[in-house]
């Protein structure tokens, strides 16, 4: 039990470290540039958050949906195209 416990608690901490780390981001609040970089809405399985161009050979999302939110992964960077049956950036 006692482990158990101790299992739950860093699951517990994982997922507030994550959320601190990626800010949000909805319809109402959009992404703020980083350094210049421009940051994407994605949508992971529960949240919205902010996160930077996909590098190449990094998995991508083709087009945002209707409310400019990218679904699981963000776009390519400039000058990468996302291809493939499991899109990545080429």
């Amino acid at each position: 039990m006692h482990k158990f416990i101790v299992f739950v608690l860093l699951c517990m901490l994982t997922t507030i470290s994550c959320k601190m780390n990626f800010p949000r981001c909805n319809r109402q609040i959009s992404c703020a540039d980083v350094n210049g970089e421009k940051r994407y809405c994605v949508k992971r399985i529960v949240h919205s958050i902010c996160l930077p161009a996909a590098e190449k050979a990094r998995s991508c999302s083709r087009q945002p949906n209707y409310m400019g939110i990218y679904f699981a992964n963000p776009p390519c960077k400039e000058g990468l195209t996302c291809n493939g049956i499991l899109p990545h950036c080429k």
